[in-house]
């Protein structure tokens, strides 16, 4: 069972998903899958990713060189990671998830 968030989340859903979408990553990005937990956050364990955006993809795409592009109905969302290394919440538990960090 799931408890309800005491504040605000620090998550933004990317508006466009229903158009194909290409991110170009940076050559500091870090990318990597994870699984959110039973609140709906990806845990990385990485304290020293705290204070940082990330970009976080659910659902298929395809990475090409540098990019990576997004097919239409793909859910993307802007988060921060705290000092725990934890995202900020997605909303949606348990599912595999690709991380872009912004470093």
């Amino acid at each position: 069972m799931s408890r309800p968030a005491k504040r605000p989340t620090n998550t933004e859903k990317w508006p466009n998903s229903n158009i194909e979408i290409s991110i170009h990553l940076n050559e500091n990005d870090h990318v990597q899958v994870f699984e959110t937990d039973d609140r709906g956050r990806v845990r990385t364990y990485k304290k020293s990713w705290a204070n940082h955006k990330a970009t976080v993809i659910r659902g298929e795409h395809v990475v090409i060189d540098n990019s990576i592009e997004i097919p239409k109905g793909v859910d993307i969302f802007e988060c921060d990671i705290f000092s725990s290394g934890d995202t900020s919440v997605i909303g949606y538990p348990n599912e595999k998830v690709t991380l872009i960090v912004h470093l």
